[in-house]
């Protein structure tokens, strides 16, 4: 979502649309992936393929333009995580239903389970910190400037 919000910001988009743009992977994939529809939280909405299909609805206004953009975001972000933790097998979520992702079984219990100890000490977790702090002095500039 900071990055989202980050980018909308820097190209003038709806920071609303955007941030719940940004929300919309994790909102249809996870639940997909909770009920066994999908064999991971990476498919369906986390694929390029999808993003691509979705992308010439951003000529339709400013809301859906700022949707899409938040979409791409956050799937652009996951991957980016992936690469910075030496995760680069696992971006193959991109080319979903082509390719996927590790299955759980193949991978060590500290990437599969969510609040670890590794995740706090990886480089990711780093850079989202950075990221914060980007949309801490980005909101602090536009509360001063107003």
């Amino acid at each position: 979502m900071i990055v989202a919000y980050l980018v909308a910001r820097r190209l003038g988009c709806s920071l609303f649309w955007t941030v719940l743009g940004a929300v919309l992977p994790d909102l249809i994939d996870k639940p997909l992936g909770r009920v066994g529809e999908t064999d991971r939280y990476h498919s369906i909405a986390h694929s390029l393929l999808s993003v691509a299909i979705a992308a010439p609805w951003t000529r339709r206004g400013r809301a859906l333009r700022s949707l899409w953009l938040g979409w791409a975001t956050h799937v652009g972000a996951d991957a980016a995580g992936m690469a910075a933790n030496g995760r680069r097998l696992d971006i193959a979520f991109l080319l979903w239903p082509i390719a996927r992702e590790r299955p759980y079984a193949e991978m060590p219990d500290d990437l599969v389970l969510p609040g670890t100890a590794s995740y706090f000490a990886s480089r990711s977790f780093a850079l989202e910190l950075a990221l914060w702090g980007l949309a801490l002095v980005s909101a602090t500039d536009r509360s001063e400037g107003a």
